[in-house]
């Protein structure tokens, strides 16, 4: 929220509470989630206003988990990813996923920014190419202009 106007902030939660209530209602998504759709959004308004600003999209979800999760990975998924915790819930190939997104937010709490990890830089949002970083299968990837004819349409829809 730095950086952003009380009613900017107002501005878009009221938008994400409209997205995800016609989601709820098409039965594109539960009850309770959906608090990630207008992420993009927020990264430009916080990057307009000057600030550092970085954007993932966690799309990876575990071998043991695909059959129940056929749509991918959902709301708050990533948080054990992050943590590393419980280990015991992690396959061999989860280890480099987690390994690499620990790195990531522990550099992002010393530093202010994420830095390097496994190789792979996490590149800053900007408005000119939305770089972020997406935490899927092939491990962290740099995507620009991630997903944009969807989250075009959502926030289209927010409006």
């Amino acid at each position: 929220r730095d950086g952003l106007s009380e009613a900017q902030v107002r501005e878009a939660q009221v938008r994400e509470a409209q997205v995800r209530e016609v989601e709820v209602r098409e039965g594109v998504i539960p009850p309770g989630e959906g608090s990630e759709r207008l992420d993009r959004a927020l990264a430009r308004l916080h990057a307009k206003a000057g600030n550092p600003t970085w954007l993932f999209y966690f799309s990876y979800v575990p071998a043991a988990e695909r059959a129940r999760k056929p749509y991918g990975a959902g709301h708050v998924d990533e948080v054990r990813f992050v943590f590393g915790q419980p280990r015991a819930r992690f396959a061999p190939e989860d280890l480099p996923l987690t390994e690499a997104m620990n790195a990531y937010w522990a550099n992002f709490a010393r530093s202010g920014d994420p830095g390097q990890a496994a190789g792979v830089t996490w590149p800053r949002f900007d408005l000119a190419d939305e770089r972020q970083i997406e935490f899927g299968a092939e491990g962290p990837q740099p995507r620009s202009h991630f997903q944009k004819a969807w989250r075009d349409y959502v926030e289209a829809g927010a409006r």
